[in-house]
């Protein structure tokens, strides 16, 4: 995912501030000041442990988003919104 992408920064702030509650942004602080710890680089976290945990999160936020979609939409087929036909082939 290319952080310079103008869709990614929403994500990316939620992300910043997620993570600054994390062990891991209280182990780096105390090496890093907070600017070199989410500095960017041809798109990307340039460190590596932040990059990974970006990764993580960004991957659970389209799982999570995917299952209310799924779920949604199976709420809608049990309720008789919507109705399965199958295909001729």
């Amino acid at each position: 995912m290319n952080l310079r992408h103008p869709q990614c920064r929403g994500k990316i702030e939620r992300f910043v501030h997620l993570f600054r509650k994390t062990k891991e942004y209280a182990e780096l602080n105390k090496h890093y000041p907070e600017f070199e710890i989410f500095e960017e680089t041809q798109g990307k976290f340039e460190l590596e442990v932040v990059q990974a945990a970006f990764n993580k999160w960004a991957k659970q936020q389209a799982t999570d988003r995917k299952r209310a979609e799924f779920t949604k939409n199976l709420n809608q087929l049990i309720s008789n919104d919507y109705v399965l036909v199958r295909k001729r082939i």
